[in-house]
């Protein structure tokens, strides 16, 4: 198919405008590329600086003497209890049962081994348990904003190389050889 001098012109503008979009495509998204890496960085150094810092005084400050006093307080109870047990209640129970000639009966025996049991286990769920360890909350942020950079890489990685057929016009073999 032959084209109009018009045609021609019109095609040989519509070309060159694709390649100036194309290139200022590129160049956008360059600097947008930058742009994320310069926020990045400003950003890790802004945790480091302001948000880690307040987020462990905060931690220092309120949530840990409060969960140390509290851990005390139940560690001290459970003690209590578990003492006021052996020396108060059980030698109690234990007498008025011998007295009683009930010492010897088998369910007894069980009820009291159950009683024991229960009251290890109740003992034991107010026993401090072992420091986890683990990232922490500045550890957890980083992670965050390092995927949100990451993935602001990956997306202008696409953009880049996508292949928009909108924008590119094919060439034609009567146009090369005119």
């Amino acid at each position: 198919m032959a084209l109009s001098r018009k045609q021609k012109k019109e095609l040989k503008k519509f070309k060159k405008h694709a390649v100036d979009v194309w290139s200022e495509q590129r160049e956008v998204l360059g600097h947008a590329g930058k742009v994320i890496g310069d926020a990045r960085d400003h950003g890790v150094k802004y945790a480091n600086k302001t948000v880690v810092p307040r987020v462990k005084g905060a931690v220092d400050s309120n949530v840990r003497p409060a969960v140390s006093s509290g851990l005390a307080a139940s560690s001290h109870a459970a003690a209590v209890a578990q003492d006021r047990w052996k020396h108060d209640v059980y030698p109690a129970v234990a007498s008025y049962l011998s007295g009683l000639d009930l010492v010897n009966d088998p369910k007894v025996k069980k009820a009291v081994k159950n009683a024991k049991k229960q009251g290890s286990k109740v003992a034991a769920k107010y026993v401090p348990s072992k420091k986890k360890s683990g990232p922490g909350v500045g550890g957890v942020l980083l992670i965050g904003l390092g995927v949100v950079a990451l993935g602001g890489i990956v997306f202008a990685a696409v953009q880049t190389l996508r292949a928009d057929d909108e924008l590119w016009v094919a060439d034609d073999d009567a146009d090369t050889k005119a």
